[in-house]
């Protein structure tokens, strides 16, 4: 099943601790899209999603391909995720949330899991044409 990233504004909102939060595991590749520039070069959005006990979190941004096979977030600043952040006190402010979303995404196997995706699609895309001649 491949989801667009962008979906992720329409799921609920989960509310979880911190604590929820850096226990949370089992993050998995649900949607992916890639585009080609000028260069040759692939850009495009990921979303990844796990099962919490308050319902289903996910995670999704942009990234683009520095090299071939070597893909980067192209702002880390803009993760989108539907998982509102909790401390012992309050809601945690933007800034903090930001912080443990990247976190989350440094943690997730991101880069090798897409340049394999990305490799595949292109393994594809060159043996269908050679295939029908």
């Amino acid at each position: 099943m491949n989801i667009p990233a962008w979906h992720i504004v329409g799921w609920p909102a989960v509310d979880l601790s911190i604590e929820q939060w850096t226990g949370l595991s089992g993050f998995q590749l649900v949607g992916h899209s890639s585009r080609l520039d000028e260069e040759g070069r692939r850009s495009g959005s990921t979303l990844w999603a796990a099962k919490a006990a308050a319902g289903r979190v996910g995670l999704a941004w942009e990234w683009c391909e520095l090299q071939s096979n070597v893909v980067v977030m192209s702002d880390p600043m803009s993760i989108m995720s539907n998982v509102v952040l909790r401390d012992e006190e309050r809601k945690t402010n933007e800034f903090e949330r930001i912080l443990h979303l990247n976190n989350a995404v440094y943690q997730l196997p991101w880069q090798k899991r897409l340049a394999f995706v990305i490799q595949a699609r292109d393994d594809e895309e060159v043996a269908l044409p050679l295939a029908a001649g």
